[in-house]
């Protein structure tokens, strides 16, 4: 079976998925662009590939976008038994779209994650129109069945994946015990009783100014860490102002660095505003992580059972954010009852399980799906 996907950049969690989805396809995977412009070096894969990989010679716009009317002469091409549109919004994507309907081509759209909001009533149209068209829609979950289908998709052609940047032996067996965190958190120079640990840019979206103001009155025996990089001015006039002794900002770790981290907390935070996805809260719970995220985090609405692996609060909520937290670092038993149903919720989304789905799509297609 010959498989074509596309995407726009070489994202690592992706990368580690199409070498395994590989060994049962001979797959080729296109290109918008080598590099992000947000992106350091360290961050992409050094993993060699075991598919095709393809770099189109485009534009590139934006920070993770481009645009290159090579992707529409792959896409075109009869040497591939089943061909994967990694998305709907960059100009290769629109391009390929325009050429596929045209042609009365099949092919799959892939998304990552969505969720509704407010649009114009010409962009809602716009965007219907590059949605709409494809044989089968991959999607990761049911706020993004429902996205998807506002705008025409049919129930019948929606195919769940489970995802994920986590194979299942990235999935820890047992949370940690209190002698390995007491341990890590010498080496990690945590000196708090309980940690409380959020990762990713360090960027408006993401809410950790939320995060921050949640530790106003918090006790000084819980710990924050946050991981991803230089704190913004914001940040530290925020440390300032509430006098947050007990909050630290660590910079981009490796994954070996990070996960002793994840190992070293007893909570996650995520009080992001939106996100499509976020793999991070995968790799909380595969760690036997307890989740307090929003409910504008797709892993999130996905993921979490309220009260059993984490609690789901509304974004912009400080006060809902300590509260939640409090009532995770001090109850030693819901503690240890939602690590356990954390790395439970963790051992069904690994990457293998995401290339069965993908590889069952694949067969449907192949099959001749109506």
């Amino acid at each position: 079976m010959r498989v074509l996907i596309s995407t726009n950049i070489p994202s690592p969690y992706r990368w580690l998925f199409w070498n395994q989805l590989s060994e049962k396809c001979e797959l080729s995977v296109v290109f918008e662009s080598k590099r992000a412009k947000n992106r350091d070096a360290s961050w992409y894969s050094d993993a060699p590939p075991k598919f095709t990989d393809i770099y189109l010679n485009g534009f590139q716009y934006g920070e993770e976008s481009a645009a290159s009317i090579g992707m529409v002469k792959y896409f075109l091409s009869r040497k591939y038994d089943v061909k994967v549109l990694g998305g709907y919004s960059s100009l290769s994507d629109m391009l390929t779209i325009l050429a596929m309907k045209l042609c009365r081509q099949k092919y799959i759209l892939d998304i990552d994650g969505a969720i509704e909001h407010d649009e114009s009533g010409f962009k809602r149209w716009i965007k219907g129109f590059f949605i709409r068209g494809a044989q089968l829609y991959l999607s990761p979950s049911q706020v993004s069945d429902q996205y998807l289908m506002s705008y025409g998709v049919r129930k019948e052609q929606l195919r769940r994946f489970r995802f994920t940047s986590l194979l299942e032996q990235d999935i820890f067996d047992a949370p940690s015990t209190e002698d390995e965190k007491r341990t890590l958190r010498e080496a990690l120079h945590m000196g708090e009783e309980k940690i409380v640990l959020s990762v990713g840019s360090f960027i408006h979206r993401k809410g950790f100014d939320i995060l921050l103001e949640s530790f106003a009155n918090m006790p000084k025996t819980i710990g924050c860490y946050l991981v991803g990089g230089v704190p913004t001015r914001e940040y530290l006039a925020l440390v300032e102002k509430y006098k947050l002794e007990n909050v630290h900002f660590v910079g981009h770790l490796s994954k070996e660095e990070l996960v002793k981290y994840y190992r070293a907390a007893d909570c996650f935070a995520f009080p992001t505003r939106y996100d499509i996805w976020g793999l991070v809260v995968n790799e909380a719970l595969s760690r036997g992580l307890p989740v307090v995220t929003t409910d504008r985090c797709v892993s999130g609405l996905e993921m979490i059972e309220q009260g059993k692996n984490g609690f789901l609060i509304p974004s912009e909520n400080p006060s809902a954010l300590r509260e939640k937290i409090l009532s995770i670092t001090q109850n030693e038993q819901l503690h240890q009852e939602m690590s356990l149903h954390a790395l439970e919720t963790a051992r069904d989304y690994t990457i293998e399980r995401m290339v069965d789905a993908y590889f069952s799509a694949f067969r449907e297609v192949i099959s001749g799906f109506q």
